[in-house]
């Protein structure tokens, strides 16, 4: 089996190397308190006072540590000019391993953080844990992890260790459900979907590729086989709904899972334009009301030619901006919502946050510096992750 990636080799190269300063930013970051400045000039060796100075500006930065090979070499000619050295000062090899760690404890001091340890990981494998069980993408649970960690003042490791800590919580994950089947699961039914990966006497294809493209023709044939195929899915769905009901996915898991299967329609999604964000809902009026009081969204026009149709706009300074279309849940479960997340851009994160605080709306965050955005997520009523996105300076440290 090819090994999960969350991030691509582009972006991975990028979180392990240093950040990449403006002039103004490497004025910023490589500026030493006092009291660090101290340190610094305290040290005998010239590469372990240049080490030390980018050693802090880069995790005052980016809230991790990188190797001395990796220094960008303007930064290097900036921090010479602080200590006045000469410019090929610097040495990377001169600057010891064991050297580095005592800086590293240093400055993870200095600014209030803890190294990432064992029990780092751990908090980490929980978080990861429940964002697995709401069926999160592996790549939103890697930003959210980045988030979590600085929010509990812990070092940001490797970007490799942290991938593997994912996959390991996701493979548990799975192999948690695969057991459960495995259990439950009879093997009269296992049988019949064992068939769907069979191929008919007359067909070339797959039966399950057969049942996941349905045709849309009125011709009377087509209506048969339809309706057969339709017949079919339900028979197995009342075999395994035992199942479904010990696994414990929710219409949401489902879903998630099946993605691996119908992947024309996760494509279709992405293919959304912001402006048109459709979710489909079982109880139109409790989310309809959520997004009134949340968005201060209004009641707007629908087009007459999907009126026929239950469900609502909602409207923001004249432009629709939710689509909410219902839908048939099964079960208790309320979440029939077709689409992993909604992103949506708003203004004024100080005054959002507040009103979620004062709804008693549970959410969490996510700072983005490179890009200069802040993000806050939280769920409708139905179940769909919402993320709300603002275009907003995010405050250093000292502001």
């Amino acid at each position: 089996m090819p090994r999960m990636r969350i991030v691509n080799a582009s972006e991975q190269a990028q979180l392990e190397t240093p950040p990449i300063f403006s002039s103004a930013e490497r004025k910023y970051y490589l500026y030493l308190p006092k009291s660090l400045m101290e340190i610094a000039e305290s040290l005998h060796s010239s590469s372990a006072r240049i080490g030390f100075a980018l050693m802090c500006g880069y995790f005052r930065a980016s809230k991790r540590f990188f190797m001395p090979t990796d220094f960008r070499i303007r930064d290097i000619e900036y921090a010479a000019v602080q200590f006045d050295l000469a410019v090929d000062a610097f040495s990377a090899s001169d600057y010891a391993k064991a050297t580095r760690f005592r800086h590293q404890q240093i400055v993870l001091d200095f600014f209030g953080f803890r190294a990432f340890d064992q029990e780092a990981e751990i908090l980490l494998e929980t978080e990861i844990t429940t964002m697995v069980r709401a069926h999160l993408k592996p790549r939103l649970i890697f930003a959210r992890c980045l988030d979590v960690l600085v929010q509990n003042k812990v070092q940001i490791p490797g970007t490799r260790r942290l991938t593997d800590i994912i996959r390991s919580q996701i493979n548990l994950r799975k192999r948690q459900l695969a057991k459960l089947v495995e259990t439950h699961l009879a093997s009269s039914t296992r049988e019949k979907l064992d068939e769907l990966f069979t191929t008919g006497e007359s067909e070339s294809r797959y039966r399950l590729t057969l049942l996941k493209k349905q045709s849309q023709s009125t011709k009377p044939t087509k209506i048969r086989e339809s309706v057969a195929d339709f017949h079919t899915i339900c028979i197995l769905y009342h075999e395994i709904a035992p199942v479904l009901e010990v696994l414990d996915l929710g219409l949401d898991g489902v879903r998630y899972y099946a993605g691996s299967v119908l992947k024309s329609e996760i494509f279709q999604i992405r293919r959304r334009s912001d402006a048109d964000r459709h979710i489909h809902t079982r109880d139109i009026h409790g989310t309809r009301a959520f997004f009134k009081e949340v968005f201060d969204l209004v009641d707007g026009e629908r087009p007459e030619a999907i009126r026929h149709i239950p469900g609502c706009w909602l409207y923001s300074e004249g432009k629709p901006i939710v689509h909410l279309i219902g839908s048939h849940g099964i079960g208790s479960d309320r979440a029939a919502e077709a689409i992993d997340h909604v992103g949506i851009r708003m203004t004024d994160y100080s005054s959002f946050r507040s009103k979620l605080d004062r709804l008693g709306i549970h959410y969490s965050s996510m700072d983005l510096a490179d890009i200069q955005e802040r993000r806050l997520f939280l769920h409708a009523p139905g179940g769909p992750l919402l993320e709300a996105v603002f275009s907003e300076r995010v405050p250093r440290e000292n502001d």
